[in-house]
């Protein structure tokens, strides 16, 4: 359901203005004011169904997404500082100093998806709409050698992985038959390999890890040297015709000398000797 309207703030005698008691030239303070926080309760609000339990106010959920962005925070840890931090909650919207959390960190990622692309990028354009020109610069210099990648680092088991569906890949591209395509082994081994950190499933970590470097090689020597066997045109230099190399075994065979069993050579050259 769409969320409520702001009431007109009014004064409480043992609640104190937060408006009042912060700094007002502090950056977050500042900027509170400068945004103009109608324009997403306008482009918010229809997403909202007329039925059902009121949502949270916009403008909270807003604020908390601008706040992730300029410190760099995720989900959970700006959850936690806006309840330790006034000038958060006054950055979204609260009169008076809140000691109950804003909302669940899960709250933040329905609302995300809520808004869809085009709410994201009204919340990323807002820089420009608040600074103006002053938000635009001739040159933009980018340097991401220091930025975090889900890179996962490539262990033995996973490599032997990669190399047995290769080699299937191969096989299959250049027809070649296989006799065992491990289509079901490997996953099963994948999946084991991974408990190596446990004591009790170590040895069948091992196990698996080995079973994979032997698959994996006979997999790759075989796929290979079957792929250029059938790739590469038959050799026609040495190819001699089966009738043709049978009359010259026969003929260098009629050509070599006459052997007599040395038995009876040398029974005739003692017999000479007496």
């Amino acid at each position: 359901m769409k969320p409520s309207p702001d009431s007109v703030p009014q004064m409480q005698f043992l609640l104190p203005d937060l408006a009042t008691i912060l700094d007002a030239r502090q950056p977050l303070h500042r900027l509170a004011r400068r945004i103009d926080w109608a324009q997403f309760e306008t482009a918010f609000g229809s997403l909202y169904e007329d039925e059902g339990r009121p949502g949270l106010p916009i403008r909270r959920m807003v604020g908390l997404l601008l706040l992730k962005q300029l410190h760099n925070l995720s989900d959970e840890p700006v959850v936690e500082q806006w309840t330790l931090n006034p000038y958060f909650q006054f950055f979204c919207g609260e009169q008076e100093f809140q000691w109950s959390t804003p909302c669940a960190a899960s709250e933040l990622v329905h609302f995300r998806h809520r808004i869809g692309p085009g709410g994201a990028e009204k919340l990323l354009a807002l820089p420009i709409a608040v600074h103006g020109d002053q938000a635009k610069e001739k040159e933009v210099v980018l340097d991401t050698t220091a930025q975090e990648k889900a890179i996962i680092f490539p262990t033995d088991a996973k490599l032997c992985g990669k190399v047995i569906k290769t080699a299937r890949r191969i096989a299959a591209k250049n027809e070649v038959a296989l006799r065992q395509s491990y289509a079901r082994t490997v996953p099963q081994l994948l999946q084991a390999q991974r408990g190596w950190r446990h004591p009790r499933t170590q040895p069948q970590a091992r196990k698996a890890a080995r079973k994979l470097k032997t698959i994996a090689g006979p997999a790759r020597a075989r796929t290979g040297a079957q792929a250029a066997r059938r790739s590469s045109p038959p050799s026609t230099a040495h190819a001699v015709p089966a009738g043709a190399r049978a009359k010259t075994l026969r003929r260098k065979q009629s050509l070599l000398p006459a052997r007599t069993p040395r038995l009876l050579s040398g029974q005739g050259q003692g017999a000479q000797g007496i």
